[in-house]
């Protein structure tokens, strides 16, 4: 659990509050004035603007995690078209539905 930039640790049946510090090195100096301004214009420290950007990072799905998800709804819906096809019983060959075309164009 995350409290304001503190981890709450259960040892030994004691909950120890422990705060999280990271060390950023080599930050380029576009990449830091970027922050910087977003973090004026958001009303918020430099601080807390890099926490509420790691916050916000540590919540979004990875490209894998979306293309599964994509997958699995794609499997879906796949199952969901063969369900119904089995249900309808009735299906059209090319040839036939290329005869209705021509029959109502004429």
């Amino acid at each position: 659990m995350n409290v304001a930039g503190m981890a709450l640790i259960l040892y030994q049946n004691d909950i120890i509050l422990v705060s999280m510090n990271l060390l950023i090195r080599n930050i380029p100096t576009e990449t830091h004035q970027k922050i910087r301004e977003r973090a004026k214009k958001n009303h918020r420290s430099l601080n807390q603007e890099i926490l509420f950007l790691l916050d916000e990072i540590s919540f979004q799905e990875t490209e894998e995690e979306r293309i599964q998800k994509r997958r699995e709804h794609l499997l879906q819906v796949s199952k969901r078209i063969d369900d119904i096809r089995k249900q309808i019983n009735v299906f059209a060959t090319c040839e036939e539905i290329d005869h209705a075309k021509k029959e109502r164009r004429v």
